[in-house]
Protein backbone atom coordinates (compact mmCIF):
# COMPACT_ATOMS: atom_id res chain seq x y z
CA UNK A 1 0.00 0.00 0.00
CA UNK A 2 3.09 2.27 0.46
CA UNK A 3 4.05 2.19 -2.93
CA UNK A 4 0.38 3.66 -3.97
CA UNK A 5 0.41 5.89 -1.98
CA UNK A 6 3.75 6.98 -2.65
CA UNK A 7 3.25 7.06 -6.36
CA UNK A 8 0.01 9.50 -5.91
CA UNK A 9 2.34 11.82 -4.14
CA UNK A 10 4.80 11.78 -6.97
CA UNK A 11 2.41 12.25 -9.37
CA UNK A 12 0.87 14.90 -7.55
CA UNK A 13 4.33 16.49 -7.82
CA UNK A 14 4.99 16.42 -11.37
CA UNK A 15 1.24 17.91 -12.48
CA UNK A 16 0.60 17.56 -15.63
CA UNK A 17 4.42 17.17 -17.36
CA UNK A 18 4.56 14.58 -19.62
CA UNK A 19 6.34 12.12 -18.48
CA UNK A 20 8.86 9.38 -20.24
CA UNK A 21 8.60 5.80 -18.10
CA UNK A 22 11.46 3.08 -19.09
CA UNK A 23 11.48 -0.13 -17.27
CA UNK A 24 13.58 -2.73 -17.77
CA UNK A 25 12.13 -5.48 -19.82
CA UNK A 26 8.37 -4.48 -19.66
CA UNK A 27 6.27 -1.62 -18.45
CA UNK A 28 3.06 -3.13 -19.04
CA UNK A 29 2.35 -3.58 -14.83
CA UNK A 30 3.14 0.02 -14.59
CA UNK A 31 1.15 1.58 -17.57
CA UNK A 32 -1.87 -0.65 -16.57
CA UNK A 33 -1.69 0.94 -12.91
CA UNK A 34 -1.59 4.39 -14.32
CA UNK A 35 -3.93 4.35 -17.13
CA UNK A 36 -6.51 3.87 -13.46
CA UNK A 37 -5.81 6.87 -11.82
CA UNK A 38 -3.94 9.46 -14.28
CA UNK A 39 -4.36 10.74 -17.32
CA UNK A 40 -2.69 8.07 -19.94
CA UNK A 41 -1.37 10.29 -22.81
CA UNK A 42 0.82 12.13 -20.62
CA UNK A 43 2.97 8.99 -20.20
CA UNK A 44 5.27 7.43 -23.14
CA UNK A 45 6.36 4.13 -22.01
CA UNK A 46 9.35 2.18 -23.38
CA UNK A 47 10.69 -1.33 -22.25
CA UNK A 48 14.82 -1.21 -21.88
CA UNK A 49 15.84 -4.43 -23.33
CA UNK A 50 18.54 -5.75 -20.72
CA UNK A 51 18.04 -6.90 -17.27
CA UNK A 52 19.40 -4.82 -14.43
CA UNK A 53 19.88 -1.78 -16.85
CA UNK A 54 21.40 1.13 -15.03
CA UNK A 55 21.55 4.71 -16.38
CA UNK A 56 23.99 3.63 -18.58
CA UNK A 57 21.75 2.08 -21.47
CA UNK A 58 21.07 5.62 -22.42
CA UNK A 59 25.40 5.62 -23.62
CA UNK A 60 24.81 2.95 -26.14
CA UNK A 61 23.84 3.53 -29.29
CA UNK A 62 20.54 1.80 -29.42
CA UNK A 63 16.69 2.51 -30.75
CA UNK A 64 15.72 2.84 -27.21
CA UNK A 65 18.28 6.16 -27.21
CA UNK A 66 16.87 7.63 -30.01
CA UNK A 67 13.71 7.25 -29.01
CA UNK A 68 14.09 8.60 -26.13
CA UNK A 69 15.90 11.93 -27.19
CA UNK A 70 13.46 12.27 -29.79
CA UNK A 71 10.70 12.65 -27.53
CA UNK A 72 13.13 15.07 -25.32
CA UNK A 73 13.31 17.32 -28.57
CA UNK A 74 9.56 17.30 -29.27
CA UNK A 75 8.75 18.19 -25.59
CA UNK A 76 11.25 20.97 -25.35
CA UNK A 77 9.94 22.23 -28.66
CA UNK A 78 6.35 22.91 -27.21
Amino acid sequence: DSDVASAQKRLARLGSRAQFITQEMSTQATQDYLKNIDSPDRFTFMAIPYPNHSDEWVLKDIPERARARQWLANRLKK
